[in-house]
């Protein structure tokens, strides 16, 4: 009628198991396993370390190239100002415009009046 309980769980634990050999490969292999996860992990890391510094150092530089571009574009307007006005500059009556303002002279039979600037 009643059965008699098996009691190899007894025997079966870890501190009164053999240490037969495929035991000890089992167990060195699982060591080697999570070693290699290990080193797989350390790898991981060290590969998003550098895309992250990398992204890091494009946005750094794109910044960098907005700005200059942003910079040359006022230089470029600026030279256009300044070609315009060596262009003018062959023009008689502008050179004489700009002695008129600069240099105080004037034409024969005009009379200079000097207003001072607001401050």
């Amino acid at each position: 009628m009643y059965r008699p309980v098996d009691q190899s769980y007894r025997t079966n634990t870890p501190l009164n198991r053999k240490k037969t050999p495929a035991n000890k490969r089992q167990r060195r292999l699982a060591k080697w396993k999570k070693m290699a996860i290990a080193a797989f992990v350390v790898y991981a890391l060290f590969v998003g370390q550098v895309i992250f510094s990398q992204e890091k150092a494009i946005q750094e530089k794109q910044q960098e190239v907005d700005a200059l571009s942003l910079e040359s574009k006022v230089v470029q307007l600026e030279n256009e100002k300044l070609q315009q006005k060596v262009e003018r500059l062959d023009d008689e009556d502008y050179i004489a415009e700009i002695a008129r303002q600069n240099y105080y002279l004037s034409k024969p039979g005009e009379i200079l009046f000097i207003v001072p600037q607001n401050r």
